[in-house]
């Protein structure tokens, strides 16, 4: 589950047990003298079907202590289930009229291993005639000099059609304001908005902006205004767009995409073309991380990459990212990686790595421009390898490019915290297994950090934002291969 504060959630992994009938309830409320009754929540939860099993999830209320309970909604997915549903409003309006009510979360995973449910920030309100909401703000934390656009969603949560808002904002100064007319916004309908005025953003200062949307005869003013800061930066970092894929050695369209799509040529080709994972001249860095599913699954899959996948919330495969984002496999191509490379990055990223024997040592130096917080994440790579004497793989796949085998110091990463003006430097080591490669199938490495004898070696870091947006990457520069000698049993490659 994302950061979202504090939050309540039920998830079987842990325990590994069962949740086919967890409920959260609330204490009981007097609703005896309401007509109107409107539950305001945030939900997160991706109602899947997972190995033969339906989670379920419902929000219900009962009059009777909790012996009886009334569905007054089931929960589906959002259109992008790694993400919170923040401000879902339900009609609870069939509770009113009783002097005791509870409500509740239900959830099942149906006797099987789902994947859980996760609830924040619960509301129940009887609406006012006229009610607007600040909902959200849609403002740089961090930015470069010049105009900044003051943007954000506003919601009528009043009973009565909303139609002229004022926006006005502040940064300690004059009160700019923005009218909006003609809205026509019924209950619970929101309205994406951009301030005329922009904020003109001077590079060394922070400015704390107050935004707030008023309307006549607003009966509830403490959701009209919401606040935020923004820093803006003297300078500016040199922004590496990351690609990050995954892929499958038992999943035909992980091969399209490899050999066919991107381009008409290839992923492959297309990120060669690009200087993937160059030391020198790299347009682009990129990792490719194995899954373990749809056939058999893959040789080179490992348990930290399954960890990056279920960070991204990933249930297919091939899937793409760049710079965190997600896109559908059949349509990615460099222009989707080029509209990355000219966003805005913060921190300029460097590495060096040293080899000795099968022992290699990453330091890594951050300068940040502004002040943030991040998770550094530091990835062992192989260039290339043919696995075509290696086992043989349903999807016809023998080359393969750019696979993730070991990140330093794990999965997890390591939390930083950035300071405008202070440079970070870390450093990890690791001993590696180093294979022949036709000792590469899926017996003997699946699940494994091994590393193929004669492959050579790329080392990636970055910095990953808790949004899961990448702020910047860097190609660590230093050898490229294992110092291996080769011993009883051992192939030298």
């Amino acid at each position: 589950v994302s950061d979202h504060t504090n939050f309540m959630g039920a998830n079987d992994d842990e325990c590994n047990c069962d949740h086919s009938a967890t409920r959260l309830t609330t204490a009981w409320v007097d609703l005896s003298a309401a007509t109107t009754v409107i539950a305001k929540m945030d939900m997160y939860y991706w109602d899947v079907l997972y190995g033969g099993a339906q989670e379920v999830a419902t929000f219900e209320f009962s009059i009777d202590g909790g012996n009886t309970w009334t569905q007054i909604e089931q929960f589906i997915a959002n259109a992008e289930t790694e993400v919170w549903q923040d401000g879902l409003l339900l009609d609870a309006s069939a509770a009113a009229g009783n002097d005791s009510v509870m409500f509740s979360w239900l959830y099942t995973d149906a006797g099987g291993w789902e994947y859980g449910i996760a609830t924040d920030n619960f509301l129940l309100f009887e609406p006012a005639p006229t009610d607007v909401e600040m909902s959200s703000l849609n403002i740089p934390s961090v930015t470069g000099a010049g105009m900044i656009d003051i943007a954000g969603t506003i919601t009528n949560l009043g009973s009565t059609t909303l139609d002229d808002v004022t926006i006005t904002w502040t940064d300690g100064g004059a009160n700019n304001d923005d009218m909006l007319t003609g809205l026509g916004l019924g209950f619970g309908d929101s309205y994406n908005f951009t301030h005329a005025t922009q904020l003109t953003g001077v590079g060394g200062n922070t400015y704390n902006l107050t935004v707030t949307a008023t309307a006549a005869g607003d009966g509830n003013n403490g959701n009209d205004a919401l606040m935020t800061s923004v820093d803006v930066v003297d300078q500016v970092a040199t922004r590496l767009t990351m690609v990050e894929d995954f892929t499958s050695s038992t999943c035909p369209p992980c091969f399209s995409l490899s050999t066919q799509l991107f381009d008409g040529s290839g992923m492959n080709a297309g990120l060669d073309a690009l200087n993937g994972n160059a030391q020198s001249g790299a347009q682009v860095s990129v990792v490719k991380y194995p899954v373990d599913w749809p056939g058999n699954g893959d040789h080179a899959w490992n348990s930290e990459v399954e960890a990056r996948r279920a960070y991204y919330g990933v249930t297919g495969a091939p899937t793409p990212f760049a710079d965190g984002v997600d896109y559908n496999f059949s349509t990615f191509n460099s222009g989707d990686v080029a509209s990355h490379q000219d966003d805005v990055s913060f921190h300029d990223m460097s590495a060096t790595h040293t080899i000795s024997g099968t022992n290699i040592t990453v330091n890594v130096t951050v300068d940040p421009y502004a002040t943030e917080s991040a998770t550094l994440h530091i990835a062992l790579v192989e260039k290339e390898y043919d696995a075509t004497s290696a086992a043989s793989f349903s999807n016809n796949e023998t080359e393969f490019h750019h696979i993730m085998r070991k990140m330093l110091p794990n999965s997890s990463g390591t939390s930083v915290s950035l300071v405008s003006g202070t440079q970070y430097t870390t450093s990890e080591s690791y001993s590696a297994t180093v294979q022949p490669i036709n000792d590469f199938d899926l017996t003997q490495s699946a699940g494994t950090f091994a590393f193929h004898m004669g492959a050579e070696v790329e080392v990636v870091a970055w910095l990953q934002a808790a949004d899961q947006t990448i702020m910047n990457s860097t190609v660590s520069v230093g050898d490229t291969e294992w110092d291996t000698t080769p011993g009883a049993g051992v192939e030298d490659f």
